[in-house]
């Protein structure tokens, strides 16, 4: 079960050139609804705003995103997924990947809780009339980072499980515990948008540390926020 609240105020869905959106929601699974041992409640709230930097022409937008569990056990299975108060593509799952951390490997990090940003750049350099319809082409700048900040205890369960690594390797060599840090990724993308509100993306993303990936190439639809 799902509820909470938004507030909108942007002036355009498609591509903001100002106002916010924001929205608190909290997600629920009791306990007689299913076969857990427990059911679970998570909060997730999500702050969205737009600046126009020069008229119809260069925009900043910024995403921050936090979600944790507030009561009861959350099961791995529901960990990866992104709450909000309505689908807005086929999957909803992070941190990583096309929809949260461009260029970090989709599910990379996963916690109890995380925080999330999002701050992006965006261009319309041409506008032009073709076959009856208003085009305009966007490049923009991005910078996405991320962390867990509630943790899923694994190094007592890894400790006494008695793992046999391979010859020359050990546990420092796949574990790294204690040591959770935010997650960045840099990088850019190319829109061709119709009309204002049918937009191609292509976005770019590279991750700045090796633990989480190289690089990530995404095509779909929209602005990813």
């Amino acid at each position: 079960m799902k509820g909470g609240v938004v507030f909108d105020t942007r002036d355009n869905e498609p591509n903001p050139g100002r106002g916010l959106w924001a929205e608190v929601i909290l997600i629920g699974a009791p306990k007689l609804t299913s076969s857990m041992d427990q059911g679970f409640l998570k909060l997730a709230i999500t702050y969205r705003q737009y600046f126009t930097l020069v008229k119809d022409k260069l925009t900043f937008a910024y995403r921050l995103a936090f979600q944790s569990t507030i009561a009861g056990y959350a099961p791995t299975y529901v960990q990866q997924l992104m709450y909000y108060s309505r689908m807005v593509g086929a999957y909803n799952e992070g941190l990583g990947g096309a929809k949260t951390i461009r260029g970090i490997k989709r599910n990379r990090l996963v916690g109890d809780g995380w925080v999330l940003g999002n701050f992006e750049l965006r261009w319309k350099f041409v506008k032009f009339h073709w076959i009856k319809q208003n085009w305009y082409l966007a490049l923009s700048g991005f910078f996405d980072t991320g962390r867990v900040i509630k943790y899923i205890d694994v190094k007592d369960k890894v400790e006494s499980a008695n793992i046999v690594y391979p010859p020359g390797e050990k546990e420092a060599d796949y574990f790294n515990f204690g040591n959770e840090s935010f997650h960045n990724s840099a990088g850019g993308g190319l829109h061709i948008a119709m009309n204002q509100n049918f937009i191609i993306a292509i976005d770019y993303g590279m991750a700045l540390n090796k633990q989480d990936g190289n690089s990530g190439l995404y095509v779909g639809l929209n602005f990813l926020f």
